[in-house]
């Protein structure tokens, strides 16, 4: 059996990933498949059966960008590596 695999810095674009209407912007498909698995992905779609507290606790769409949160943990890697510390998400 041929083993299938997904990169994890793969985009929801470059996978061709998309949701129903109202479908993702152009910024939610730039999140990766890594970002998606830690929670990070920025994309704040609303639920099927989402209740209405889930809805006014949610993110507006398009107010976070999952790139924002790599570019900060690229500046902040050199620190905990400096004292020896782990980073993890």
């Amino acid at each position: 059996m041929k083993k299938k695999r997904v990169r994890l810095d793969a985009t929801l674009a470059e996978l061709g990933i998309d949701d129903n209407k109202p479908a993702l912007t152009r910024i939610e498909k730039q999140a990766t498949v890594s970002d998606l698995l830690k929670a990070r992905s920025g994309v704040y779609h609303s639920a099927l059966y989402e209740t209405t507290g889930m809805e006014a606790t949610r993110p507006l769409r398009g107010s976070q960008q999952a790139a924002k949160s790599k570019r900060l943990i690229k500046m902040l890697m050199p620190l905990f590596n400096e004292r020896g510390g782990a980073f993890r998400f």
